[in-house]
Parts: C-alpha cells; sequence; structure tokens
C-alpha cells in the first residue's frame, strides 16, 4: 500500500488516515474498548478527543478537535461504497465504556443499531460471556498489507508480512468468536440497560 500515516499533527494523522481508508480494499479493525471512529457519531467522537490522553494534551485546540471530527465523519462514506469491505469487531465492553457521557452513548448505540445492515459493514460484537481468544490489549486496524496497532501515547505501524499476517489471524480469531448481524444487534441494544 502507497499510503502511510504521516505524522503531522492529530490532523495530518486524520488525513492520512482517510487517505489509507480511499487506497484499501479491506478494512479491518478490533477495538476492545471503544467504539471504532468509523462509526462515531460527531458528539461521540468530540467528547472522546476531548479525554485528558487525547489531542488537547498534546498542544492541539478547539480548531483543531473541529477538524478532526470534520474528517472522522468524513471517513464514514466508505461504509456506503459498495466495492470496500469494512469489518470492525468490537468487545461489548467498548459499547459500555463511559468514556463520553451517557446520553452520547446512548446515542452512539443507536447508530451503530442504524448501521449493522449496511453491505460493505460487517460487524461483530463479542458478548461479555463469550471466550475472548486473543489478549485484548489494544485495538488494531488492518488496510491491506499494513497494520496499525494503537496504543495511549500513539500508533505504530507494522508492514512486514508475517506481522500483518499474525494480525489477520487474529482479526480471524477474534470475528470468529463475534456475534454478529441480528445476533450483535440483541447485543447492541442489551446494552443501553446497563447504563441508566
Amino acid at each position: 500500500m502507497e499510503g502511510r500515516l504521516p505524522r503531522i499533527g492529530a490532523g495530518g494523522v486524520q488525513a492520512g488516515i482517510v487517505e489509507l481508508e480511499t487506497q484499501a480494499t479491506r478494512i479491518a479493525e478490533f477495538q476492545p474498548g471503544m467504539i471504532s471512529g468509523l462509526l462515531q457519531t460527531s458528539e461521540y467522537a468530540r467528547e472522546f478527543l476531548h479525554l485528558a490522553c487525547g489531542p488537547l494534551s498534546y498542544g492541539q485546540d478547539e480548531d483543531e478537535i473541529d477538524r478532526m471530527v470534520a474528517k472522522r465523519m468524513h471517513r464514514q462514506q466508505v461504509l456506503y461504497q459498495p466495492a470496500k469491505r469494512v469489518q470492525v469487531v468490537m468487545l461489548e465492553g467498548a459499547l459500555r465504556a463511559r468514556v463520553v457521557s451517557v446520553p452520547t452513548l446512548i446515542g452512539q448505540l443507536d447508530r451503530l443499531l442504524a448501521v449493522i445492515g449496511l453491505p460493505a459493514l460487517d460487524l461483530g460484537i463479542i458478548p461479555v460471556e463469550a471466550a475472548v481468544p486473543v489478549f485484548p490489549l489494544s485495538g488494531f486496524r488492518l488496510y491491506d498489507d499494513l497494520v496499525i496497532v494503537e496504543s495511549i501515547v500513539g500508533e505504530q505501524q507494522l508492514a512486514e508480512a508475517d506481522d500483518v499476517a499474525r494480525y489477520e489471524k487474529y482479526l480471524e480469531l477474534l470475528r470468529d468468536a463475534a456475534s454478529t448481524g441480528t445476533e450483535a444487534a440483541a447485543v447492541i441494544r442489551r446494552s443501553p440497560e446497563s447504563l441508566r
């Protein structure tokens, strides 16, 4: 894959992600504790980006957060492109993690229910009662031949074939453990009750 994430501020990283997602035929992601950026509402994204470890802690300002939210919303166009394959697997805990306010999280769950049937999207939720086959230490994304592993202080890019194959296998194991379709919708629907 041609594109790699630039390291020019938070907005530059978002622009690099847009480029990767435009070029990739398949986008796959695992998130253990948050909603995927490709599925976030603008409210969720804005509150999430205001967390203590977010862009403000790296010297960014409110204007930069506005640009990041706008880019994140723009990125979601890939969900409506039939030629794209978008796979997202999350732990059920990501649906309940109070990294945003409860009303924002409930709105986010409604958004997940609205997009779950999109042809380009394969959304899987690993229920709390299911066995998790891979250490859920961090989120990661796959773009064809590139892996991006997330951490609280940044992202690591892996492009070696062995590394990519290893993460492909991890995603496959996680996807096999996940509920999808109507079963995933049922997991999403039960989450608001735990937030009240």
